[in-house]
C-alpha cells in the first residue's frame, strides 16, 4: 500500500489539485505574492528603466500590521483533564501541594486520583512554557504567521529530537512552507480528519543515505535528483491507523524509487501538524492570501505614482529639443547655460524648444493618496502612521487599533485556536515519549521539578484553552 511508486502518484495527485486552486494555481500565486510583499513589484513588467519605478509598499504595511496586533497579545495556553472540575478549594489545594513539591515532599498516593489529575494539568500548564520557551515558539510563530499572509496558510511541524534533553530525546518543531505540505483530502478542512498528510523535504543525498542505514531502508537505490546538485527529494507520508481514540499516527519516508524509512508507529494519536488559516476557504483545507486581492489595488497605486514622479521630473526638467542646423556648440541641461544661435530672430526663435510632459489634473495627487487610503482602510488597516509601524512596535499598534475601532476578532480567533492546537500537539509528544521524568517548573516558589509518569495519566483525555492573559495594573505602570 505505501509503496515509493504508490506514494509518488499520491503526491502527484495533490500537486496537481495545488496548481489548479485559483487563477494562478498555489505555487505561482505565492511566488508572486512573496514578490510584492519583499517589493520586487515591478517584475515581469514591460517597462522602460528609464522611467522611475515607485514602489509604495501597502502590502507590506497591512501584513506587519496585521501580524504585530495579534502577536502584541500575551495569550496562555493552560491544559485541562476532560470531566475533571476544579472549585475555588481546589485550585487552593493546587497551590498547596505545589508548594510541598516544591520543597522535596512527595504527596502522590498509589492511585492517582481527581487532585493528582488537578495537580498535573497546572504543572503540565507551566512546563508547556518552558518547552515553548526551549522551542522559540514566538520567533516560529512569526514565521508561521507571514507565511500565511503571503500564501494563506502558515504551518508547524512538531517531531521527536532524539538528540534533546541531554540524549533523552525532546519535542521539537519547525516551520514549514505550505507548498511542501500536501493533505489527502484538500476538501477537508481539518487536520485530524485527512487520510494522510504528505511532507515534502529536500535534503542531501548523503543525509537521506545515512538515514536509510540507520533505519533499515534501500540505501543503494537512493540517488541523487536529477539536476540538484547532490540532493534528494524525500516523502514523509503521516497517515493513521485504528479510529477514534485507539487511532494512532504511522509515518513511513520514501525517494521516488526507494525506502529510506520503512513504516512505523509513531505511537501519537494525532498528526503532528498545525496549520493556521491567514482566511478560512469553504471545503478547502489551504487557506486564502490576502495579498492576492492586494496585488491589483497595490500595482494601480505603484503605476499612478510612478506617473506623477515621472510628470514632476519633467515639469523641473523638461526635455530639449535642439535645431541642429542653427546650434552647432555642445548642449547642456545646465542652468543659465548661454547658447549661441547664428541667424534671423525665426532662427533664433526656433533653435531651442522643450517638450511639455503630461498634464495632470490639480486631484490626480488626492486620488492616488485616497486610493492608497482607502486601500488601508479596507483591510483594517488605516491610519498615516502606518507608515512607521513594525510587528515589534506595540505603542503604535495600540495607538492604531483604539483610533480605528477595527475588529481582528476571526483572525484573533484561528490564532488562539492555532496556538491550542500546538499545545496539544506538544502535549501527546509529552505522554508518548516522556515516560518517567521529572518536568521543571517555574513558579512563586522557585525552580522546582514535578515526577511526571504518564503511565499515570494514560487513559485521561486532555482540552487546551488559550486566554489573554491581564496584566497587573502595577506591573503595566
Amino acid at each position: 500500500m505505501n509503496t515509493p511508486s504508490e506514494i509518488y502518484k499520491e503526491y502527484e495527485k495533490a500537486r496537481q489539485e495545488k496548481a489548479g486552486l485559483g487563477k494562478n494555481g498555489m505555487y505561482e500565486q505565492s511566488l508572486i505574492n512573496r514578490r510584492f510583499y519583499l517589493g520586487d513589484q515591478w517584475y515581469g513588467a514591460n517597462v522602460s528603466n528609464e522611467r522611475p519605478l515607485v514602489r509604495h509598499n501597502i502590502i507590506r504595511r497591512i501584513g506587519e500590521y496585521k501580524m504585530g496586533d495579534l502577536l502584541r497579545e500575551r495569550l496562555n495556553v493552560s491544559f485541562f483533564a476532560n470531566g475533571i472540575g476544579c472549585t475555588v478549594d481546589d485550585q487552593a489545594k493546587i497551590l498547596n501541594d505545589r508548594k510541598k513539591l516544591s520543597g522535596g515532599e512527595f504527596i502522590f498516593d498509589k492511585n492517582a486520583d481527581e487532585q493528582e489529575f488537578r495537580l498535573l494539568t497546572s504543572a503540565l500548564s507551566d512546563y508547556l512554557k518552558i518547552s515553548f520557551s526551549e522551542n522559540r515558539i514566538e520567533e516560529k510563530l512569526t514565521e508561521a504567521l507571514k507565511n500565511s499572509f503571503i500564501t494563506g496558510t502558515g504551518v508547524l511541524y512538531s517531531y521527536w529530537d532524539t538528540t534533546g534533553a541531554f540524549g533523552l530525546g525532546d519535542v521539537a518543531c519547525e516551520v514549514l512552507p505550505i507548498e511542501n505540505l500536501y493533505f489527502g483530502d484538500s476538501t477537508c478542512e481539518t487536520v485530524e480528519k485527512q487520510p494522510y498528510i504528505i511532507i515534502v523535504t529536500r535534503p542531501d543525498t548523503a543525509e537521506v543515505q545515512h538515514m536509510a542505514e540507520i533505519y533499515g531502508g534501500e540505501v543503494s537505490r537512493i540517488k541523487p535528483d536529477s539536476l540538484s546538485e547532490g540532493k534528494t527529494t524525500v516523502f514523509t507520508k503521516l497517515y493513521k491507523k485504528g479510529y477514534g481514540s485507539n487511532a494512532t499516527v504511522m509515518a513511513v519516508s520514501v525517494t521516488e524509487k526507494a525506502v529510506v524509512r520503512p513504516e512505523y508507529d509513531t505511537r501519537l494519536n494525532r498528526y503532528p501538524v498545525n496549520i493556521f488559516s491567514w482566511e478560512a476557504k469553504e471545503n478547502c483545507i489551504y487557506g486564502e492570501s490576502e495579498v492576492t486581492h492586494l496585488l491589483p489595488n497595490q500595482i494601480a497605486i505603484n503605476r499612478l505614482l510612478s506617473a506623477s514622479v515621472w510628470s514632476s521630473m519633467y515639469m523641473g526638467m523638461p526635455i530639449m529639443t535642439v535645431n541642429g542646423d542653427t546650434v552647432t556648440e555642445d548642449i547642456t541641461n545646465d542652468p543659465g547655460q548661454i547658447i549661441k544661435v547664428y541667424g534671423t530672430n525665426e532662427d533664433v526663435a526656433g533653435a531651442v524648444k522643450y517638450v511639455a510632459p503630461p498634464d495632470f489634473s490639480s486631484g490626480f495627487n488626492s486620488g492616488v493618496s485616497s486610493l492608497i487610503q482607502n486601500t488601508l482602510e479596507g483591510c483594517g488597516a488605516g491610519m498615516t502612521t502606518l507608515g512607521k509601524l513594525s510587528y515589534n512596535n506595540t505603542a503604535a499598534i495600540e495607538s492604531i487599533s483604539s483610533v480605528s475601532g477595527v475588529s481582528a476578532l476571526s483572525l484573533k480567533t484561528r490564532y488562539r485556536c492555532f496556538l491550542s492546537d500546538i499545545a496539544l500537539t506538544f502535549l501527546c509528544f509529552f505522554m508518548t515519549y516522556y515516560g518517567n521524568r521529572r518536568l521543571l517548573i517555574e513558579d512563586q516558589n522557585g525552580r522546582w521539578y514535578f515526577p511526571f509518569n504518564s503511565d499515570r495519566y494514560k487513559n485521561l483525555k486532555f482540552s487546551a484553552r488559550c486566554e489573554v492573559v491581564k496584566e497587573d495594573v502595577n506591573e503595566s505602570n
